[in-house]
């Protein structure tokens, strides 16, 4: 598993998140 960067939206704010698996954006 490759880590990856996704886009989170947390309390309304878009962040960087560093994950190693990439989770599909709600």
């Amino acid at each position: 598993m490759r880590a990856t960067f996704c886009l989170c939206n947390i309390d309304g704010k878009w962040r960087i998140t560093h994950q190693h698996i990439s989770m599909p954006i709600r």
